[in-house]
């Protein structure tokens, strides 16, 4: 089995998994941030917030994160010999 990696920009799509990734790397910030904003986004949790605070980073017209974002995502690939 082979492995391949490939990288590409990241999309809407990716952004309740960037979400995801932030929170886990921010060490308890963000979750705490996106807490504090829950009166500006009733009835979501934190980490529905930190998706749609991406979300407003993003380009609907070419469905791409918008470069500042500086946003990439790696795909694996496992390919059988």
């Amino acid at each position: 089995m082979i492995v391949e990696a490939r990288f590409r920009p990241a999309t809407i799509e990716d952004c309740y998994d960037i979400a995801r990734l932030f929170k886990i790397a921010s060490g308890g910030v963000a979750e705490y941030t996106w807490t504090t904003m829950q009166v500006d986004y009733p009835g979501l949790s934190p980490i529905e917030i930190g998706e749609r605070r991406s979300l407003c980073l993003c380009s609907s017209r070419t469905r791409m994160l918008c470069a500042s974002t500086n946003a990439t995502v790696l795909r694996p690939l496992i390919v059988p010999r």
